[in-house]
C-alpha cells in the first residue's frame, strides 16, 4: 500500500471490517453516512480498500464488491468441503459465519504481511512504533483534540498487541493489530477506543441518540433512522437503553453484520426451511444467491477449496 495523503490515520482493520460497516452505513442512510462515519472514527479508506475501488460501494457497481463470485460448481464444492465442518451433509448458519470471519481474517492476515515487508525499514522482520506511525501516516504535527485521541488510541492499541512487550510487533502480533478479532486483548482496547470517539458525553456507552446520530446523518431521512434503531435495539441485548463496550464489540467486529447478512443468505437458500443448507438446495437456488451481497464479500471464485 502506498502512504495516504491524509492526516487521519488508517485503519486496516477497519478497511476489512467494511465487510460489515461499510455495507451496514449502506444500508441504514445515505453514503455520506459512510463518510461522516470514517471521518469522525479517524478511519480513511487506503488504495481502494479490498472493494476494488477507491468509491467501494458509492458507484453501486457489484463487481466492485470484491472477486468474481465463486460458478455455481465451485460453490458448491466450497459448501460441502469447506463450510460443511461435520460432512454431515447440512451448512449450518453457524458454519457460514465462522466461514466468513475466517474468509476476513485470511484476507487481513495476506495484507499484514505486505505492510509488514514496507513498513520494516531496518528489516529486522517485526515493526516499532516509530515505523508504525510512518507507515501509517501519522501526523504527529497535529496538536487538535481529534488528532491527539486517535494517537492515544493507536499508541494503546500498539501495546495491547505487543505480546511479550518488547516494544515491536512481530507478524502475528501486528496481524492482531490490524484485525484485532483474533485477540481479545486488542480486541477490548480497540473496542474501547472506537466507543470513545462516538461517545459524546463520555458516560462510557452509547445512547440511542449517540447511536442514531452517527449513522443516521440526515436525521430528516425517517427510514434511515427507522433502521438505525431497530439496529440499535438488537444490539442493546440487555436492553437497558445503552449500548456498553459488551455490546459494542459484536457491531465492531462485524461479526453483528456477518450473523445478519449470512441468517438472510441461509433463508435464500433453505429451500424446506428447516434451518439448514443442503447441497441440493445450494444447487437449485444458486442463480438467485449470485446477486446476495455474500457471495460477492466470502464466496468468490478464487477461493481455495
Amino acid at each position: 500500500h502506498g502512504a495516504p495523503s491524509s492526516d487521519i490515520v488508517v485503519c486496516h482493520f477497519f478497511t476489512v471490517m467494511k465487510l460489515s460497516l461499510i455495507v451496514f452505513i449502506a444500508g441504514i442512510g445515505q453514503a455520506a453516512a459512510q463518510t461522516d462515519l470514517e471521518e469522525d472514527s479517524g478511519y480513511v479508506k487506503q488504495d481502494g480498500d479490498i472493494l476494488g475501488d477507491e468509491d467501494g460501494l458509492e458507484n453501486g457497481d457489484e463487481e466492485d464488491m470484491g472477486a468474481e463470485p465463486a460458478t455455481k460448481e465451485g460453490f458448491l464444492a466450497m459448501m460441502t468441503k469447506k463450510i460443511d465442518g461435520d460432512s454431515d451433509g447440512k451448512v449450518t448458519h453457524k458454519e457460514l459465519v465462522d466461514h466468513a470471519m475466517e474468509k476476513n481474517k485470511l484476507d487481513m492476515t495476506i495484507s499484514t504481511d505486505e505492510d509488514l515487508q514496507e513498513w520494516d525499514t531496518n528489516k529486522d522482520g517485526k515493526i516499532s512504533w516509530d515505523e508504525l506511525k510512518v507507515g501509517m501516516a501519522i501526523d504527529e504535527e497535529d496538536t487538535s483534540p481529534e488528532s491527539q485521541m486517535e494517537q492515544d488510541n493507536m499508541h494503546r492499541k500498539f501495546l495491547a498487541a505487543d505480546g511479550d512487550s518488547d516494544g515491536l510487533l512481530g507478524k502475528e502480533e501486528l496481524n492482531h493489530f490490524f484485525f484485532p478479532a483474533g485477540n481479545e486483548k486488542v480486541l477490548s482496547v480497540d473496542t474501547e477506543n472506537e466507543l470513545r470517539i462516538l461517545d459524546k458525553d463520555d458516560d462510557g456507552k452509547l445512547t440511542k441518540a449517540e447511536f442514531i446520530g452517527e449513522f443516521a446523518v440526515d436525521q430528516d431521512d425517517a427510514e434511515a433512522a427507522a433502521k438505525a434503531e431497530a439496529e440499535f435495539e438488537q444490539l442493546d441485548v440487555n436492553q437497558d437503553g445503552f449500548i456498553d463496550v459488551h455490546e459494542f464489540k459484536d457491531l465492531h467486529t462485524g461479526i453483528h453484520y456477518v450473523k445478519h447478512t449470512m441468517k438472510e443468505f441461509l433463508d435464500l437458500l433453505d429451500g424446506n426451511k428447516d434451518g439448514h443448507v443442503t447441497p441440493e438446495e445450494a444447487e437449485t437456488h444458486f442463480d438467485e444467491a449470485t446477486d446476495h451481497e455474500a457471495m460477492h464479500l466470502w464466496f468468490s471464485g478464487n477461493d481455495e477449496l
